[in-house]
């Protein structure tokens, strides 16, 4: 890019890394990363997606248009997930705690340490250990795993809110992960390219 032809570009350089914004995008150089410049609905078209916000919660998250949604209090289910016709299930919940309990594969808690400022996770008999995240959304939003089958992810929204997003049905899973990293957090940052990498991953399955 040449910074001298382009009158509207600002570079700025801390923290080892150069942020470059150009033409209402920001550029993150060292992470590769372009924070959202688009709108929800642009985003949803080009990746042939719908968009579903819920204004509870504050919180966005995005699915392919051949899924049937409905969202009824606390839940959110999408049915005519993947080759098995699977259904994914949106549990919100509100408190100091998250709880997700299998009949064969137990029961797991994770809360939010303010003293420590860590995630702590109590498994079954276990002792109280610190919980590292699987993976974050895209905007960065920390994923821990749940218990219940075929599989289960955790979303802390903040310390007190979270998603539980449970896989039910034939045994196909593959969706939960890319489906998990879509969702977004109100007034934060969005990896883009994150973004639309998962909702086309979940495009072709």
């Amino acid at each position: 890019m040449d910074l001298r032809k382009k009158s509207s570009v600002h570079l700025l350089i801390g923290a080892g890394f150069a942020l470059i914004i150009a033409g209402g995008i920001w550029y993150a150089a060292e992470r590769d990363m372009v924070i959202q410049a688009q709108t929800p609905e642009e985003i949803a078209l080009e990746t042939n997606s719908a968009h579903y916000k819920d204004a509870d919660l504050g919180f966005s998250l995005y699915y392919p248009k051949a899924w049937e949604m409905l969202a009824s209090g606390k839940k959110i289910v999408f049915q005519n997930v993947g080759p098995g016709k699977d259904r994914i299930i949106i549990t919100k919940v509100s408190g100091g705690s998250v709880t997700d309990t299998d009949s064969k594969f137990g029961n797991v808690t994770y809360r939010y340490d303010s003293s420590t400022k860590k995630w702590m996770k109590n498994s079954g008999t276990e002792a109280k250990t610190e919980a590292m995240p699987n993976f974050g959304t895209a905007s960065n939003l920390p994923v821990f795993s749940g218990t219940g089958r075929w599989k289960t992810n955790i979303i802390a929204l903040s310390s007190n809110t979270f998603l539980v997003i449970n896989i039910t049905g034939s045994g196909y899973t593959d969706a939960l992960d890319p489906f998990t990293k879509t969702v977004t957090a109100d007034k934060q940052s969005i990896n883009s390219k994150e973004l639309s990498n998962a909702l086309r991953t979940l495009n072709t399955q």
